[in-house]
């Protein structure tokens, strides 16, 4: 069953359902994946969501962009209320500290698929940039605050804290707008990311930044309701699992795409043909990147990042791993699918093959 306030799944107890009596609070959690059909026929990604919900978008590769040739975005929704998890496209941009650059390349403009424009904060590419491209169709929308987030960069394992040069810096922006004649909030998550690179001029260095307002999430729930549905949003945050053979694909085609002229890139199609023939040595450099960059960010933060906000961990007896799940449940199970059912009942057993989880410290 679902709640009709937060659309949280509630499991009956056969000696409840037996008496009449009221179902016992529970939460039922099936991973969710999103598969590339265009192109790689990959799995992109994996997460855990309440069993019912459901997971809509995709990829979308955008060939007449070669910068951002794959700018993934989804939502995971309650088609029982107006609970959502969302991720959004990143956004690019690019900027030149040459005096004459002002006037070849105007701000605004559009540039191999980055928009020129000066890097700012956090919060101004938040409410300047983010909130007018991906909610400026919004009805009454009332921001109600702002939060740094100084530790988002580390948790999402931001590239450039791994750069010399570069910076990254979090923040949030929580809303509030009508959807469909009902009022909800939204809690919108970003980071800017800047690379700085040297350029020697005439008569000065100037610099040159390529940088990216990425990592956007969002949570969404009834006016009201947000806070309470936190710790599923933290546990879905969480559970979050990106397909590096995926990520290497992607990467291998827009290497080989960003040296292609603007006349001569290839249809959906011909990105299907240009991987099946790329250098299998390009695609297995990125793939050695991407490990090597995980255990760059295990030196400078070690352990796996978790979430957003305090969890629960239990230990899932069949990959041995540490899994991060909402608090307030007396018990937990896990089956060899990757599902998870919580009770608050410490005698709740659910039919079929569950193997009851081991609690651990907090995550």
């Amino acid at each position: 069953m679902f709640c009709s306030g937060c659309g949280t799944s509630l499991i009956w107890h056969a000696e409840v359902r037996k008496h009449g009596g009221n179902p016992l609070p529970g939460l039922h959690l099936k991973p969710l994946s999103l598969v590339d059909e265009q192109v790689t026929g990959l799995e992109i990604l994996r997460i855990l969501a309440p069993a019912g919900w459901e997971l809509r978008g995709g990829d979308c590769w955008q060939v007449s962009s070669p910068g951002r040739l794959a700018a993934v975005a989804f939502q995971i929704v309650n088609p029982h209320g107006l609970e959502a998890f969302e991720a959004l496209p990143e956004m690019s941009f690019a900027w030149n500290g040459n005096l004459f650059s002002g006037l070849l390349e105007p701000a605004g403009r559009n540039c191999f698929g980055a928009q020129v424009q000066k890097p700012v904060d956090a919060r101004t590419a938040l409410e300047a940039f983010v909130l007018p491209a991906y909610r400026g169709d919004v009805e009454e929308l009332d921001i109600l605050g702002y939060e740094p987030l100084p530790d988002l960069p580390r948790l999402v394992r931001a590239e450039a804290l791994l750069t010399p040069d570069g910076t990254a810096e979090g923040g949030k922006v929580r809303m509030r707008y009508a959807r469909q004649g009902n009022l909800c909030e939204e809690e919108l998550y970003g980071i800017v990311e800047v690379f700085r690179a040297l350029n020697p001029g005439m008569f000065r260095v100037t610099e040159a930044d390529f940088w990216f307002i990425n990592h956007l999430f969002s949570l969404r729930a009834e006016a009201g309701k947000l806070d309470a549905a936190g710790d599923l949003f933290a546990t879905m945050f969480s559970s979050f699992w990106l397909n590096p053979n995926w990520y290497a694909a992607a990467r291998t085609l827009t290497q080989l795409l960003i040296q292609k002229p603007a006349s001569d890139l290839p249809s959906i199609a011909g990105l299907r043909r240009l991987l099946a023939k790329a250098p299998g040595r390009l695609r297995e450099e990125y793939l050695r990147n991407w490990y090597a960059r995980q255990e760059a960010y295990e030196e400078i933060s070690p352990g796996r990042p978790r979430s957003i906000r305090p969890l629960e961990g239990f230990i899932d007896p069949y990959c041995g791993e540490v899994i991060v799940l909402p608090r307030g449940y007396r018990v937990a199970w896990a089956n060899p699918a990757g599902e998870f059912v919580l009770s608050g009942e410490l005698n709740f057993i659910p039919e079929g093959e569950w193997t009851r989880m081991e609690r651990v410290e907090a995550a």
